[in-house]
């Protein structure tokens, strides 16, 4: 028993071993299945292989060709030709799919390395290549007798297997030399049994099993030792082997037999050959048609065997491959570069949208891209890899936002071009060298701008140096330099020609005659004389022709520095373009170098953006704390305090660069850059870093000036670098008001934006630090130089008279500020455009000198076009104008009166005074004079805009002041709105005046929005007051109330229809009663507009039957509301009227609500009821509802036995629609058409005619 339990134990344990590890196995696999899912449902991962397809489409004709050819035994050697790419191993793996009965061998030879240097025997490769896959394609066993051996797996269970036999055969051997052992075994089997008390089967099983696992044990020690050692080699004559030596036979010749017995053994007799055509040689195909031919014509090879080729189009010159060939199919390409454009539409998943545009939904693509990039792929297995290693990358680079058809380009580029996105990678290759190319072509391009900025700056120099202001003292100079030391110049001769001062000083005398290269000789009054041998020669002659160009020049001064201006534009332009926007200006052959404009495609691509600047972030992993090789070349430049600017290099890394710089290197001039300078003052404002950059501004280098100027330029975080640079005290007003180069327009823009973002004290800084020294060439009478003049921002605004137009966009308050703390004093304004507050400030606190250039001014700003209307607009423009003399004099009541009379009313061209000095004149006069303000009243050309403001007075003078509102409202002087009614309304309530101006108007108010002070109370107020029935819907239908609570009983019938339909009134049971009393007909009306609270309410709702009939007939309600409707009337009140109408309704109604209406609808109308609420009767009701009916129905009523009735097709299908309810209902088994024949007697011939049979179950009680 012991044993026995030993054994159980073993097995619970086994068994309880086994359950945790299919647990495990489990959980694993769940664990798996579902991560698989998650991938194939990742929004990217849209993989396909590139492996050749089993089931192409379109293929029909392919393979009907290639059935026939390997049915026709004259066929032995077929090709299948097309392009790379074209689908020929598609075509045969989806034939052999289709085809699984034939016996078909496939060899592939491709190779990816052809090249003539490397002398490669590629017959030989190719033979060995044939044989290899001929040998290794089928086991061993099947070709014995073939000396090509393969090394075998043989498994422990083999070793087991033999082991077991041998042990077995041993034992038979032993028993039947000595069959006594026999009972010796048995006896031991009983003596273990007795000992351990335990049955002789038990004994036996433990034997065998103990047995067979020290089988098992030696199986697997005897695989063991035979894997671990290996005979090195055994020469056997007539074994073969492969090897790589050289021999004058072919191994086709050598092998022959091998093959031919192969083919003898094998049942195959199609071979399939794929890509011999890829070692460029037609050699192989001479051998292997030899072999086909041998193979074909050996008794011993009772089938014929045929070579099916796929080879490219070209693999054969002329008309050789039709005389190889014996049949040639070919293959067209799946796609080619012409239609690759639909196959990329159809993978990226795109859609058309419902403008009509197509639209990827997985990625940023548009069918636009598609059109531009597709005719650069030509191949199928090149698109899908592009759209494979596109949705790697798309997923693996995420961490940054790319756009996807620049990455889609990068992708098809490294698929055309592998070796150089390899490169590329590595930062060198074709693409690096077009980005360099472009660094190079802007340096060039700047240094020929430079070259031609140079030539107008010296001209302003010279121009600023010179102290010559005209000719006149030009050619004075010029004259006291040849005569030099030998007294006063009297004349000079040249050649023949004589010229004395008078005709040199002369208009007419052109100096360039001493441009030439010919000797002058010059006279003097003393009859001391000079030769100069070459005027053209000498330097001095030469300079002061020079001089006289700069005074020309002058006078185009401003054209000089806008084309200064334009250069530096230009300049700052070329440096911010990318790479496509300069192909885009000055196209791509004067960019690149030869290397990049061969590779057309990447032209193209840098031409349209898709590969530009951020080239890198698509082609390798961003790690956060990482630089580029150009930002550490530019922090080395910073510390080595190398020379050479380019403040526009790109720094992305700001921060990882600016942390590797130390704080006093931001003193240093090499660290000016545009992203450096961005992330100092956005992100360490605060920091010694920033305190450190601003400093070297205060160096006085040029330099610094030249970048704050580009840096402006740029337009971002201007906000916060302009107020930084002069809080530090920089001068830069001072440098940009010296700054000849730059014009005046430029001036302003700098100077709005110090005021934009400087404090007012540093402002004033910038004032008081700024000098112009235009003379500074000027020698006083003293020999010492002229003080230079200041020119701070004050004295520059007021010396322009279009300052204030060129300031508009600064704010107000900076600029009022800015004139009353440096007193700022104007001689000349232009006020067009220029800010209107600050015109006012200015004129308001006599910030101007008093003269006729500022009172034109003034008139133009207040009166633009009243310069010359004192005859049309006297007092307006005479008040206007702030003239105080006159005004004071206007003032008084004794002359005011005459005056109104005299250039008001009295002047028939004063007819345009202004609405404000009107309203002066009526608020100075209605009360003394009511007929004088109706005569200025007719005689202006004035509408005002509502009553504000006119002739406001007291409360005692209300009364004055009401005749002239009514005389306003009676001449139509204001305008129609509602505003106008509301503030006459808040003065005199509704007057019949009003009224009558509100009827006359009323089309006019009704287009206007609904001012917020006509109030609900003012609108009832109007509605019931005595107004036309046109007018009264006018304002119902264009106005609403909130809270209606007029008394029904004040309208007229007509009025409280529109009320009604306008849902003016809100429901309520008041206004509910109150309809019946006074519009009863409105009472339908009235609950369908209010069809939500009468619904909610309807519990609580007394109905009269005719309302209750007239709802349901309009149509309105639902299946619950109409429900809820109908239980609200008692049975006992359902009239014919309302049985009509719930006889239409094709909705459930309650059972007793139809009962009642079957009772009271005659038999005619019953048949209606019956169709529409037939479901909810039982089956015995229907039968008795048919019953009540027609004969023709009647026979349908009897459901105790099954027969069959017909029934008349009538023209409504009324009968077609009862038969299909009862037969979903199960009254009727089933129902047809049927046809029958009527004898016509008058015609002697049997008529068609058609009915429904119908057969009726039989109901069991």
């Amino acid at each position: 028993m012991k044993i026995t339990n030993i054994i159980k134990l073993i097995g619970l344990n086994i068994k309880q071993s086994i359950d945790e590890n299919i647990k495990s196995i489990t959980k694993k696999f769940n664990s798996y299945i579902n991560e698989l899912e998650e991938r194939v449902n990742s929004k990217y991962r849209v993989y396909e292989d590139m492996a050749p397809q089993s089931d192409i489409e379109n293929a029909d004709a392919y393979f009907d060709a290639l059935s026939w050819a390997l049915k026709n035994k004259k066929i032995k050697n077929i090709a299948l030709t097309g392009p790379y790419g074209s689908g020929k191993s598609s075509v045969i793996k989806s034939y052999l799919k289709m085809h699984s009965r034939i016996k078909s061998l496939n060899i592939s030879l491709a190779t990816f390395d052809v090249n003539d240097e490397n002398n490669y025997d590629y017959e030989t490769l190719i033979e060995r290549g044939i044989l290899k896959q001929l040998f290794y394609k089928i086991d061993s066993n099947k070709i014995p007798q073939s000396r090509y051996r393969k090394i075998k797996n043989i498994y422990w269970r083999q070793y087991f297997i033999i082991i077991t036999m041998t042990v077995v055969l041993l034992l038979a051997g032993v028993i039947f030399c000595y069959p006594d052992v026999i009972d010796k075994v048995l006896n031991f089997f009983n003596y273990i049994s007795q000992y351990y008390e335990i049955s002789k089967i038990y004994v036996s099983v433990i034997v065998i099993m103990f047995s067979l696992l020290f089988i098992a044990v030696i199986s697997h020690i005897l695989k063991w030792c035979i894997s671990k050692f290996r005979i090195a080699e055994i020469s056997i004559a007539d074994k073969a082997k492969f090897t790589d030596e050289k021999n004058e036979d072919s191994i086709f010749d050598k092998a022959l037999d091998e093959i031919i017995y192969f083919f003898e053994m094998t049942k195959y007799n199609v071979v399939f050959i794929e890509d011999v055509d890829r070692f460029n040689t037609s050699e192989i195909f001479v051998k292997l048609r030899e072999l086909n031919t041998l193979l074909n014509n050996y008794d011993l090879i009772k089938r014929r065997i045929v070579f099916v080729y796929a080879i490219k189009d070209d693999m054969f010159n002329d008309q050789d491959r039709t005389k190889f060939f014996d049949f040639i199919i070919p293959i067209i390409p799946i796609i080619n570069s012409t239609n690759s454009g639909e196959k990329l539409l159809e993978k990226l998943k795109f859609e058309k949208k419902e403008d009509g545009t197509e639209k990827s939904t997985m990625y940023d693509i548009s069918s636009k891209y598609i059109n531009l990039i597709s005719p650069f792929i030509e191949d199928m297995r090149l698109l899908t890899n592009i759209c494979n290693e596109f949705s790697i990358y798309k997923q693996t680079l995420d961490s940054i936002k790319l756009r996807d058809e620049a990455m889609f380009s990068m992708m098809v580029f490294k698929s055309l071009y592998p070796r150089e996105f390899s490169k590329a990678e590595a930062e060198k290759g074709i693409i690096k060298q077009a980005f360099e190319d472009k660094i190079k072509f802007v340096e060039t391009k700047k240094n020929e701008l430079d070259n031609d900025k140079e030539k107008f700056v010296k001209i302003l120099q010279n121009i600023e140096k010179d102290v010559l202001e005209n000719e006149q003292e030009v050619k004075a100079a010029l004259i006291h330099y040849l005569e030099g030391n030998n007294g006063q110049f009297r004349y000079f001769n040249i050649g023949r020609y004589s010229y004395d001062y008078q005709e040199i000083m002369d208009d007419s005398f052109d100096l360039n005659l001493l441009k030439k290269d010919t000797q002058i000789d010059i006279y003097c009054y003393n009859n001391n004389w000079r030769s100069i041998e070459s005027m053209k020669n000498d330097k001095s002659i030469q300079r002061y022709l020079s001089r006289l160009n700069y005074i020309k020049y002058n006078k185009d001064r401003e054209n000089i520095q806008k084309n200064i201006d334009d250069i530096n534009t230009v300049i700052e332009e070329i440096h911010a373009f990318s790479l496509r926007e300069l192909i885009d200006k000055y196209g791509s052959d004067i960019i690149f170098s030869d290397e990049v404009q061969n590779n057309k495609f990447l032209i193209f691509l840098l031409s349209k953006g898709f590969i530009n600047e951020d080239y890198a972030d698509y082609i390798n992993y961003f790690h956060p704390n990482s630089i580029t090789k150009d930002e550490m070349n530019f922090i080395r430049k910073v510390r080595m305090q190398e020379t050479g600017e380019d403040w526009t290099q790109t720094i992305k890394n700001v921060a990882q660069v600016c942390a590797r710089i130390e704080d006093y290197e931001f003193k240093q001039i090499q660290i000016l850059n545009f992203d450096i300078v961005d992330y100092i003052i956005t992100k360490q404002k605060d920091s010694d870093k920033c305190r450190f950059l601003f400093e070297g501004f205060l160096n006085g280098n040029k330099k610094y000036y030249e970048f704050a100027k580009k840096y402006i330029e740029r337009n971002k975080n201007i906000e916060i670098f302009v107020p930084l640079i002069c809080s530090k005290n920089c001068k830069l007003w001072h440098e940009i008001v010296n700054d000849n180069l730059l014009t005046n327009d430029k001036k302003f823009e700098y100077l709005a934006l110090i005021f934009e973002y400087a404090d007012m004290e540093d402002i004033s800084l910038q004032n008081s630090n700024s000098y112009i020294d235009k003379n500074k060439l000027i020698i006083d009478e003293n020999g010492t130089l002229a003080e230079p003049e200041k020119r701070g921002i004050a004295e520059f605004i007021e010396n322009n008279k279009n300052a204030l137009v060129k300031l508009s966009s600064v704010p107000q308050d900076i600029m009022k500020a800015f004139i009353k703390e440096q007193k700022v004093c104007f001689s000349n304004i232009e006020i067009e455009d220029a800010d209107k507050n600050v015109l006012d400030y200015i004129f308001n606190n006599n910030y101007y000198e008093l003269n006729m250039d500022m009172l034109i001014s003034l008139f133009m700003l207040y009166f633009p076009d009243r310069l010359n209307t004192f005859k049309t607009a006297n007092y307006t423009t005479i008040k206007e104008t702030n003239f105080i003399p006159l005004i004071d004099r206007l003032a008084g009541n004794a002359e005011f009166n005459s005056y109104v009379r005299k250039f008001v009313v009295e002047q028939n061209e004063n007819i345009r005074e202004s609405i404000e000095s009107v309203e002066e004149i009526l608020k100075r006069e209605f009360v003394n004079d009511n007929e004088l303000c109706k005569a200025v009243i007719d005689h202006e050309n004035i509408i005002w805009k509502d009553f504000t403001g006119c002739c406001v007075c007291e409360e005692k003078y209300k009364q004055e002041r009401k005749q002239i509102w009514d005389y306003i409202l009676e001449k139509d002087k204001i305008m129609n709105t509602w505003e106008t009614f509301v503030g006459y309304y808040m003065e005199y309530s509704i007057t019949n005046e009003l009224l009558e101006w509100t009827e006359k108007n009323i089309a006019e108010l009704i287009k206007y929005d609904r001012p917020d002070n006509l109030t609900d109370i003012i609108i009832k107020d109007l509605i019931i007051k005595n107004i036309s029935y046109e007018t009264f819907s006018l304002i119902i239908s264009t106005y609403n109330v909130e809270c209606f609570d007029l008394d029904l009983a004040k309208f007229e019938y007509d009025r409280i229809e529109v009320l009604v339909n306008n849902r003016y009134v809100p429901y309520s049971h008041e206004y509910l009663k109150s309809m019946y009393k006074v519009a009863p007909e409105q009472v339908v009306n009235y609950l369908i507009y209010n069809k939500n609270e009468f619904i909610n309410d309807i519990e609580n709702v007394d109905l009269e039957i005719e309302t209750v009939s007239a709802l349901i007939a309009r149509n309105c309600f639902n299946e619950l509301e109409i429900n809820s409707l109908l239980r609200q009337v008692p049975i006992s009140n359902v009239d014919e009227a309302l049985a009509m109408e719930i006889r239409k309704l094709n909705i459930p109604v309650e059972k007793r609500i139809v009962d009642r209406a079957w009772e009271l609808l005659k038999v005619e109308n019953r048949y209606q009821l019956l169709l529409n609420q037939i479901d909810i009767f039982t089956i015995q009701e229907i039968s008795e509802k048919l019953h009540s009916l027609a004969f023709e129905y009647k026979q349908l009523a009897d459901i105790s036995r099954r027969h069959k009735e017909f029934l008349p097709i009538d023209k409504y299908g009324y009968n077609e629609k009862l038969l299909k309810k009862l037969w979903n209902l199960d009254y009727i088994s089933s129902y047809r058409i049927d046809e029958y024949y009527i004898e016509d007697t008058q015609k002697h011939e049997k008529i068609k005619k058609t009915r429904y049979e119908v057969w009726i179950r039989k109901k069991v009680a």
